[in-house]
């Protein structure tokens, strides 16, 4: 490429003040200059839209309006993106250090594929997209262990395919990957991990775990994607 990718981070929030800081801070911190960074709110009403107003100056965009679920929040980001990739940053997740989006920008400059795939960490733990991927790249896509806080997208890819699938409440990433997969989008994993990922989002819930698992059997036969022995136990358990 002859200039620097343009990187432009989607964040997206309700009702999450504190975490919401955090992630500014950090995102505000990168020492890479060629960022896009939009703040998409649900119309929160915990004094997140005095923060969004306070950072007005050093963000690119933001709004604070309802929507109609996370996917549908995504999208009003994407609506908005400019850049050459696209990375998706929750209201709590910070990046491991400043030079991240630096060290991505770079791969991707040698390595222009449509999706790089990094290790993210929860909490004090690291949670690696799929195990032994070096060996099983398959793994990525059929076993559904890619967050998307690891992800670096092509925003041609989301040209081309589309933004995230409103009719999936919890899984549309999953569903976005498995979508990437059936268009034979190209991908690199790369064993490094760049953000602290914040748990307790929605899939997380307990009252959520129903409606994880049958989001993922619904994508699973959507994309002919190998149902596994653990689906068949979950089957019994949420039938």
């Amino acid at each position: 490429m002859n200039k620097s990718p343009k990187v432009s981070i989607i964040t997206i929030s309700y009702n999450n003040l504190k975490g919401l800081e955090r992630t500014i801070k950090s995102v505000l911190k990168q020492t890479y200059q060629n960022i896009e960074f939009i703040l998409i709110d649900g119309a929160s009403n915990d004094g997140t839209d005095d923060l969004l107003k306070s950072y007005s100056k050093k963000v690119s965009f933001w709004i604070s309006e309802k929507d109609k679920g996370i996917a549908d929040a995504f999208n009003k980001g994407l609506k908005h993106v400019t850049g050459d990739c696209v990375f998706f940053l929750n209201s709590g997740d910070v990046f491991v250090n400043d030079n991240v989006i630096s060290n991505v920008a770079s791969e991707w400059e040698y390595n222009p594929v449509d999706v790089l795939f990094y290790k993210v960490q929860v909490s004090k733990n690291v949670f690696i997209p799929a195990k032994e991927l070096k060996d099983d790249v398959e793994k990525i896509w059929n076993l559904a262990t890619v967050p998307h806080q690891g992800a670096f997208i092509n925003s041609e890819v989301f040209k081309e395919l589309g933004g995230f699938n409103t009719n999936f409440e919890i899984r549309m990433d999953y569903e976005f990957f498995a979508r990437c997969k059936s268009n034979h989008c190209t991908y690199k994993y790369v064993p490094e991990t760049i953000v602290s990922y914040e748990a307790g989002g929605k899939s997380m819930l307990i009252e959520n775990r129903k409606k994880f698992w049958k989001e993922g059997m619904s994508i699973k036969h959507l994309y002919n994607i190998p149902i596994t022995y653990k689906d068949m136990v979950k089957a019994v358990i949420y039938r």
